[in-house]
């Protein structure tokens, strides 16, 4: 399923709000933080947002089977979260949601932004191999089935998340002059120390 190859860690619609346009190109500026250097990164046609993207991050082989379900769900919320984020760039007014299921996928949305980003699903992998020993006595095989624990993992992680935050307020701060600059992860956490969570959603606004 080669529709499927290209996995993002951070969403198109999210990556999408820093978009320009060099040499009649449309893309994104982006700093390599190990070579020391700025790329400009196309974001149209099936090779966008390479700096984001990796080959069937979230589509493992099962039984030398591709399947996508992880990678469909988390399309799922990505186009509950580029509607709001059109509607809040246009500053348009009234409500973001048509129904409650519209309102919970946008939620979930924002907390796999957490759990999705490559740091996140390299740092779950290390705690799985740190514990090889154990996961031997139920017969995994790690060179196999590491990536179907770790997605599994990013699934819990983010339903529980989405969860725990079934009453919570939204606030959107927005700068018409700012130049906001997105990392490896548009999650920042609890930056506040006030019990919340802030993400990095435009070079004009986080929520």
């Amino acid at each position: 399923m080669p529709q499927y190859k290209n996995n993002h860690t951070v969403p198109c619609c999210v990556l999408r709000q820093w978009e320009t346009v060099k040499d009649n190109r449309s893309g994104v500026f982006q700093y390599d933080i190990q070579k020391d250097k700025i790329n400009f990164s196309e974001s149209r046609g099936s090779g966008k947002f390479s700096f984001a993207s990796s080959n069937y991050l979230y589509v493992p082989s099962v039984r030398n089977t591709r399947v996508a379900d992880v990678e469909l769900w988390l399309q799922e919320g990505e186009t509950v979260l580029a509607v709001a984020l059109q509607k809040w760039k246009r500053e348009i007014e009234g409500p973001l949601f048509e129904s409650a299921r519209q309102e919970q996928k946008f939620r979930r949305s924002l907390f796999a932004l957490r759990h999705r980003a490559q740091p996140a699903l390299e740092a779950c992998a290390r705690s799985f191999l740190n514990t090889t020993h154990r996961l031997r006595e139920f017969n995994f095989d790690l060179s196999r089935d590491l990536q179907l624990l770790v997605l599994e993992n990013m699934v819990n992680a983010t339903l529980h998340d989405t969860h725990c935050f079934s009453s919570y307020r939204t606030m959107l701060f927005i700068d018409p002059t700012a130049s906001l600059m997105i990392g490896d992860s548009p999650f920042l956490g609890d930056i506040f120390g006030n019990d919340s969570f802030v993400s990095c959603l435009s070079p004009r606004f986080f929520i």
